[in-house]
């Protein structure tokens, strides 16, 4: 089974997001969609970007008879995600990282040895 992001649509809060299943034997493609309330999703440091990811790993996990039918990434899935899942850096909030350069000799030429 294929499954494969489309597109969202946001409601007050809520992303639903569509996802076509593809099955191995060359049937049409089921449409669903898997909503994901934005709040939860920051209260438990999920970005955005995160959610289709999410959205489509809960799907993967689902028996492929049940994906006919809507499904919520419910306040459960967040905490277990957040949980089990080391969240890359895009996920989590961090301090931004400034570079290391020795300003003291930036903006000299280097030193030429006779």
């Amino acid at each position: 089974m294929r499954i494969i992001f489309v597109e969202f649509e946001q409601i007050t809060g809520v992303r639903q997001f569509m996802f076509d299943c593809i099955s191995d034997e060359k049937l049409p493609a089921v449409r669903t969609s898997v909503s994901a309330d934005l709040a939860l999703a920051r209260k438990y440091g999920i970005s955005l970007q995160a959610l289709p990811l999410l959205c489509r790993q809960l799907l993967e996990s689902m028996p492929a008879d049940s994906l006919t039918t809507p499904v919520s990434l419910t306040e459960e899935c967040m905490v277990q995600i957040r949980k089990t899942t080391a969240l890359p850096g895009s996920m989590r909030a961090t301090r931004p990282r400034t570079p290391v350069v020795d300003s003291t000799h930036a903006w000299r030429r280097p030193a030429t040895r006779v």
